[in-house]
C-alpha cells in the first residue's frame, strides 16, 4: 500500500486538517496545494473523521511523503 494506507487511512475518512491547518471543506485545489508544497520524506500531521458523523472517531496520524507522482 502507498504512504496513507501505512498511515492508517481508510476509504471513507474526511480529512479535517493537516499540519494543524484547517482543510475541512477545502477544494481539491486548495488539498493539491497543500500536498505540493511539501518535499519527498517530509512528514505531515494529519487529523481525520472517521464512522458516522453523529459519532465521529477522530484520529490523529502520521503520513511521510514517498515520492511525487507524475
Amino acid at each position: 500500500g502507498g504512504p496513507a494506507q501505512k498511515a492508517g487511512l481508510q476509504t471513507g475518512d474526511r480529512l479535517l486538517s493537516l499540519d494543524a491547518e484547517s482543510i475541512k471543506g477545502a477544494s481539491l485545489e486548495v488539498l493539491e496545494r497543500l500536498v505540493l508544497s511539501r518535499a519527498v520524506g517530509d512528514t505531515v500531521a494529519i487529523e481525520v473523521s472517521r464512522g458516522e458523523p453523529a459519532a465521529p472517531l477522530l484520529s490523529k496520524l502520521t503520513l511521510t511523503l514517498e515520492r511525487r507522482l507524475p
